[in-house]
């Protein structure tokens, strides 16, 4: 019985020993996917009765690691209008984009010692008037959007051929961590890098970084909506830009990444998941017996739309 007990024992650490063999050194740092989070979405009164004024109140706050610019909300999909039927400002006047969008500005992140401050902002509008004895429930959706960022870092080794045999002819993949954002990133490229021929240089390797969208909402090349007329964001300009983003890789020292105009900076389109930016990482400085350790930092710079929604109950007088 002992004897059984021991070899499923074995069996089991055999088999994590296997997952883990899978895996190792080919993890990313976890991360978390949050930013900026709808704390509160709600109408008041609720029910609230035919014809009446009713408040529309958000709270946003930005729980990611990033500042959050140009923050904005805005109302849609019940019918709004002048008619009876139809949801309309408070004056009687079909409700503009303005009249339905909720202003935030720049959402700040944690500090060391300072917490998130959530920000708050409310709309009005008069509820449809209908007869007495019907009640309709009506629920309001929201698009929110922001411009947000994700930065990685990782630390990747480069040796020269005498300095990587002294070491023992080390091996492993570069871990990237991310702050905390919805898009997240990885690379996959050995370290150490060596280098065996230092006849022709700069020496050229290449580095790709694949970048997710791990979050509940959808990201869209960034841009700032004061240069529109449409206050906020224009959706329409938003869709055409969707699932793109800006990748921004930093030069070290004698490390450079092309292109080098002196920004590193490649658009990033994201299809079926994931985007793909690859850069050719160019080694000025490579000798035998040269040892040194690069800090990369990469940054995704995009906007990013989440959705929310409040039922609001109008009671027919």
């Amino acid at each position: 019985m002992q004897i059984s007990k021991n070899k499923t024992v074995l069996a089991l650490l055999f088999l994590a020993v296997i997952v883990s063999g899978c895996t190792g050194g080919n993890q990313e740092e976890e991360s978390t996917t949050t930013s900026v989070d709808v704390m509160e979405f709600s109408a008041f009164p609720n029910p609230t009765p035919a014809g009446q004024n009713t408040r529309f109140r958000m709270q946003l706050q930005n729980n990611g690691e990033a500042d959050a610019q140009n923050a904005y909300a805005r109302l849609y999909n019940p019918p709004f209008g002048t008619g009876s039927q139809t949801w309309s400002t408070t004056s009687g006047n079909e409700p503009s984009v303005a009249d339905r969008t909720l202003e935030f500005g720049t959402l700040r992140a944690a500090g060391e010692q300072t917490p998130a401050v959530p920000k708050t902002d409310t709309v009005n509008l008069e509820a449809p008037d209908l007869e007495q004895g019907r009640d309709v429930d009506y629920t309001f959706k929201s698009y929110m959007m922001f411009n947000y960022s994700t930065t990685a870092t990782a630390e990747i080794r480069i040796m020269g051929e005498d300095a990587y045999r002294e070491a023992g002819s080390p091996s492993g993949t570069a871990s990237l961590e991310n702050s905390a954002g919805p898009v997240q990133m990885e690379i996959r490229t050995p370290t150490p890098i060596t280098v065996y021929d230092t006849s022709s240089l700069p020496i050229e390797k290449q580095l790709c970084i694949i970048v997710r969208n791990q979050g509940s909402g959808t990201p869209f090349a960034p841009y700032n909506p004061s240069e529109d007329s449409v206050e906020g964001y224009n959706v329409s300009k938003v869709q055409e830009r969707t699932d793109n983003l800006t990748i921004q890789i930093q030069d070290v020292g004698d490390v450079t990444f092309a292109p080098n105009d002196g920004s590193n900076k490649k658009q990033v389109q994201i299809l079926g998941g994931k985007g793909v930016a690859c850069y050719d990482m160019e080694i000025a400085n490579a000798g035998g017996t040269l040892e040194q350790t690069v800090p990369i930092r990469i940054d995704a710079v995009y906007g990013y739309r989440k959705s929310s929604r409040a039922n609001v109950m109008v009671e027919g007088q």
